[in-house]
């Protein structure tokens, strides 16, 4: 058996975002450091019952992030209760991401087309738009939206899908 030091470990997903409810899931993502000589890396998502983790070596997490992977962000990024074991507070303190939103308007784009219908991912377009403009202005972001944020999430994914995807790009370009 290879022993895997958890480095961090963070609510995320609905919980995270701040638009969970009361059937929503709990999703965690979790960085480890792999106890093993092999440099293999690795990216494993588990779900038992209604809990969804995913685990990352240290090495797969730290090219996530500089690829601009919006999951691996958006943990790096989480704070208060949110955040359940931090063994790397001064790495997560001084990280700035890059300037590559390219992973950010590839999702929103495929979200647009693969549930036009879906409140939820028309919640998710504006969400990846509001944490996109934050990035370009601060290079950082809190992934829990506020209280203005959420009831601006919600009362726009009301809207047809190319409403809320063209005030998305809008949004996140401003």
């Amino acid at each position: 058996m290879v022993s895997k030091d958890v480095l961090f470990k963070t609510t995320h997903g609905s919980r995270l975002y701040g638009l969970s409810h009361d059937t929503s899931d709990f999703d965690y993502y979790e960085v480890v450091r792999d106890g093993s000589t092999k440099k293999k890396r690795f990216d494993i998502h588990l779900i038992v019952g209604d809990i969804d983790t995913s685990t990352l070596d240290w090495s797969t997490w730290e090219a996530d992030l500089k690829a601009g992977q919006p999951k691996a962000l958006e943990a790096m990024f989480a704070t208060g209760n949110n955040v359940l074991v931090d063994r790397i507070p001064d790495y997560r303190a001084a990280f700035v991401a890059g300037n590559d939103y390219s992973q950010y308007l590839g999702i929103m784009k495929k979200l647009r087309f693969e549930y036009p219908d879906s409140v939820k991912h028309k919640q998710h377009i504006l969400r990846l738009a509001l944490n996109m403009k934050s990035l370009r202005e601060r290079g950082k972001f809190n992934p829990t939206l506020g209280r203005v944020e959420k009831e601006l999430v919600k009362s726009l994914a009301q809207l047809p899908v190319e409403h809320v995807y063209n005030d998305a790009l809008a949004l996140a370009w401003s």
